[in-house]
C-alpha cells in the first residue's frame, strides 16, 4: 500500500467520526453560565483535588511513567531492526501486531479486577511486566526474539493503562471526571515531546542502553508505587463503596415505606395469600427518571446527516483508490527482471535477507 496510500486510508476513517458526531444531543450546559469558570480554573481545581488525594496522586504518577516509557517502545523498535538486527525498519509491522494483539487480549479478563483487591497488585505486576520486557528486548539478537519480547510488553503496558486508568476514575468524584480525565490524557502529550529525548539519548549512548534504561526506569517507577502502595494499603476503600458514596442522593437507594398496605376485607375475612405476600404501595418504589436527550434549539441535526455521509463515503472512495494506486505502482516497481523467484523464496529472503 505505501505511507502515502497508508495515510490516506487513515484519514479517510478519520471521516466517519464526522456524522457521528452530528448524532450528538446538543445539550446545555449543566453549570449556570455565571457560575462557569475559565479552562485555567477548573484545570487547575483538578490538580488541586488530584494532589489533595494521596491515592489518585499515586495513581496519576504511574500512568504518566507508564506512558512515557511504554511509548517509548513505537520510537525506539526501528533503530533495533535497523542498528542491531540489520533489518529494515519497514519490517516493524509484524511486531506492532503480536504488541498490540497481546495488550488486546489481556484487556478481556483484567477488566474483572477493577472492583477486587487483587486490582493494585496488578497494576504493580504489570507494570513490572512492562520493565522487564523492555531489558529484554536489550539484549535480543534476531528478529524472532523481538516478536516474543513484544508479546509481554503490549500485556504489562495495557494491562497496567486499563487498571490504572479504572482506578483512577472510580476513586474520583463525577463533579471531577472531567478534569480528572484531562490530567491523565497529559500523560500522552508528555511520551510525545520527550520522544525526540530518546532518540537523541540513543544517538548518544547506543539503542541497547537507551531501552535498557527505560526498563530500568520502568522498574524503579513500579519499586516506588508498591511502597506507596503498602503504606496507603489501609485506606483503601473498596471501588463498590466509593460509587455508593460519590453518587447524587436521587440516584441512591431509597428504602420502602415501612407501612404495608391493609389486607382488604371481603364478607367479613381478610383475604390473604401465603405465597404471595403483600406489595407496598407504587409511590413508595424509587423510580430512576431517563429522560431523553433533546438539542436545546429543537433542531435534531437530521438535515446535516445526509451530507455528512455523502462526504465520508467521497472520502472512503479516495483513499480506497488511492490505496489501489499505490498498490499498483509498488508491484510494478518491484517486479523482477528476470525469472520470478516464487512466493516461497520471497517469504525465505523476507525472513532471512540474503547478505
Amino acid at each position: 500500500m505505501g505511507r502515502g496510500g497508508t495515510y490516506i486510508f487513515m484519514a479517510s476513517l478519520f471521516v466517519i467520526v464526522l456524522p457521528l458526531t452530528s448524532s450528538l444531543p446538543n445539550t446545555k450546559s449543566s453549570t449556570p453560565s455565571d457560575q462557569q469558570r475559565s479552562v485555567t480554573v477548573e484545570l487547575s481545581a483538578g490538580v488541586r483535588y488530584m494532589v489533595g488525594d494521596r491515592q489518585l496522586r499515586v495513581l496519576w504518577a504511574g500512568f504518566v511513567m507508564i506512558v512515557v516509557c511504554g511509548f517509548a517502545f513505537q520510537t525506539l523498535i526501528p533503530g533495533i531492526l535497523d542498528r542491531v538486527l540489520g533489518r529494515d525498519p519497514t519490517d516493524i509491522g509484524l511486531i506492532f501486531l503480536s504488541f498490540a494483539i497481546a495488550g488486546l487480549i489481556v484487556n478481556l479478563p483484567l477488566a474483572t479486577l477493577v472492583r477486587t483487591r487483587w486490582a493494585w497488585p496488578c497494576i504493580i505486576f504489570m507494570g513490572t511486566l512492562m520493565g522487564a520486557s523492555f531489558l529484554l528486548l536489550a539484549s535480543v539478537s534476531t528478529y524472532l526474539l523481538v516478536l516474543l519480547a513484544a508479546i509481554p510488553l503490549g500485556i504489562g503496558r495495557s494491562g497496567f493503562m486499563l487498571l490504572d486508568n479504572s482506578l483512577l476514575m472510580s476513586n474520583s468524584k463525577p463533579a471531577f471526571f472531567g478534569r480528572v480525565q484531562s490530567l491523565i490524557m497529559m500523560a500522552f502529550g508528555a511520551q510525545a515531546l520527550l520522544a525526540p529525548l530518546w532518540g537523541a539519548l540513543a544517538d548518544s549512548i547506543g539503542i541497547r542502553e537507551t531501552v535498557a534504561s527505560v526498563g530500568f526506569v520502568t522498574l524503579i517507577s513500579m519499586a516506588l508505587i508498591a511502597i506507596a502502595w503498602v503504606r496507603m494499603r489501609g485506606s483503601i476503600r473498596p471501588v463498590a463503596e466509593l460509587q455508593a458514596a460519590f453518587a447524587p442522593e436521587s440516584e441512591k437507594p431509597q428504602p420502602l415505606a415501612a407501612s404495608v398496605p391493609a389486607i382488604p376485607v371481603h364478607n367479613g375475612h381478610q383475604k390473604t395469600n401465603p405465597s404471595r405476600p403483600a406489595l407496598p404501595p407504587a409511590a413508595a418504589i424509587p423510580q430512576l427518571p431517563l429522560p431523553l436527550p433533546v438539542r436545546s434549539d429543537g433542531n435534531d441535526g437530521s438535515g446535516w446527516r445526509p451530507v455528512l455521509a455523502g462526504v465520508a463515503a467521497i472520502g472512503m472512495a479516495l483513499g480506497l483508490a488511492a490505496a489501489q494506486r499505490t498498490i499498483s505502482n509498488g508491484n510494478r516497481s518491484k517486479q523482477p527482471q528476470g525469472r520470478d523467484i516464487g512466493p516461497r523464496r520471497r517469504l525465505a529472503n523476507w525472513i532471512d535477507p540474503p547478505t
